[in-house]
């Protein structure tokens, strides 16, 4: 009898070695970094580091000191990386302030601003992390993915649960809103009026968007997430094109003013696009939780490459220091992947 308790434990225990060694398999083969030309040069990776320890990780942004923020949504955390990637601060004040942090941006004088999802509300805190107020709450938001300033220094909202994107003073001032009205139409610039935004995949509208970004000469670059499209707007909140597949199956080759966008997974198009992040000179890179990828275009909307794939549902990209970031949200990781750009 002891001889076969025995037996049946040792097969246990190579049981258990054996799925570990298959999960650490897993785990190794979850990224495939690609290599594309690009004006006679080469885009490649060197190296690949990773950030871990995380329940659901959704955004990262590098802070006006140089350190790594990334936005903790299952952990009700924003937590601070310094150069090193050593972990120096976790701001986490409880869940009636900070629930399900989403993104991360900061003001001129270096103060955080966290979107915080389930609280609806773009939380304000010091260098520091220490809660100084609601910028803006339920009154205007019905769940807002990020928050992120233009330059000059009013917030760009995207409300991915009212379909629509809001504009604010830093203080919480309402300026405005873009996106599809209920009566059908498409507002021609920032609406000041607060009625009833709903999804719409006409150009202009939105369904659930997910991030906008402002390019310096104040072009608005909006994430249309489940239209699956990127599309861009003035200044003034007039809307100017979008990129994607059209519904007959072609690629945009640039910024397109009619039509409608699908999911592919198609270079050049999207499925699920869900952030954008600027790159110096103008062209920008979208990272889809669809596709697992990141890709690169022009400011003119044109299709440049495609620098990474095999992400397991990610939220967030950027490039900073020849390192291209990823949030990869389904294996719980920032992975961090060396990248030189060379003739």
């Amino acid at each position: 009898m002891k001889k076969r308790v025995r037996i049946i434990f040792l097969w246990v225990i190579f049981v258990l070695i054996l799925i570990s060694l298959f999960a650490i398999f897993l785990n190794n083969q979850d990224i495939k970094i690609k290599i594309y030309e690009k004006n006679n040069s080469f885009f490649e990776n060197e190296t690949m580091n990773s950030l871990s320890g995380f329940v659901r990780p959704f955004a990262i942004a590098s802070g006006p000191n140089g350190d790594f923020y990334v936005s903790d949504f299952g952990d009700h955390s924003v937590l601070v990386y310094n150069e090193n990637y050593l972990l120096i601060k976790k701001i986490n004040p409880g869940i009636d302030i900070l629930n399900s942090p989403h993104a991360v941006d900061f003001d001129s004088e270096g103060n955080i601003y966290v979107t915080d999802f389930l609280n609806k509300k773009i939380q304000k805190f010091s260098k520091k992390g220490t809660f100084l107020s609601t910028v803006v709450d339920s009154s205007f938001l019905k769940g807002p993915a990020t928050a992120y300033f233009d330059g000059e220094e009013n917030l760009l909202i995207s409300d991915y649960s009212s379909n629509s994107l809001l504009k604010f003073s830093k203080e919480g001032k309402f300026i405005g809103w873009i996106g599809a009205k209920k009566n059908g139409g498409i507002t021609n610039g920032w609406q000041t009026d607060f009625e009833n935004r709903v999804i719409s995949e006409n150009p202009g509208g939105f369904d659930r968007l997910h991030a906008a970004r402002v390019f310096e000469d104040g072009t608005i670059y909006v994430v249309d997430t489940w239209n699956n499209r990127i599309q861009t707007f003035s200044k003034e909140g007039k809307f100017r094109g979008w990129i994607g597949e059209k519904s007959n199956g072609a690629l945009t080759q640039g910024w397109e003013k009619s039509g409608i966008a699908k999911a592919t997974d198609k270079l050049g198009g999207f499925d699920k696009p869900i952030s954008l992040y600027f790159l110096d000179g103008g062209n920008f890179i979208v990272f889809e939780f669809g596709n697992g990828r990141v890709q690169e275009f022009s400011s003119d909307g044109k299709f440049l490459g495609l620098l990474a794939s095999g992400f397991n549902q990610g939220y967030d990209a950027m490039i900073k220091n020849d390192k291209l970031y990823v949030v990869d949200t389904g294996n719980k990781k920032v992975q961090i992947i060396g990248i030189t750009n060379s003739a």
